[in-house]
């Protein structure tokens, strides 16, 4: 089986449509993160490995502060970066 993927999300469809197929085969993790924030930077990294090792996650990206995307922050409550939730099935 290959690695998990971080995918990043454009919009809040997507994202519900990632997290519905996860549903269907295990956990997704949601980063929430910010241009500027070097500690969203620092757990991408951190992801890509947890990505490497576990290979039944859903790993997404969701830029806390595009426009687009604003419903979808508000929805999670996330008020600060780097910010995640965990969805199971």
């Amino acid at each position: 089986m290959t690695q998990s993927q971080l995918i990043d999300v454009e919009t809040e469809e997507q994202l519900e449509a990632q997290l519905k197929a996860a549903g269907n085969e295990g956990l997704a993790v949601v980063h929430f993160w910010a241009e500027w924030c070097e500690p969203c930077k620092q757990m991408d990294e951190v992801l890509k490995v947890l990505g490497e090792d576990k290979k039944h996650l859903t790993l997404l990206r969701v830029e806390a502060e595009k426009d687009e995307l604003e419903d979808v922050t508000e929805k999670y409550g996330v008020s600060m970066v780097p910010h995640f939730i965990f969805v199971r099935g």
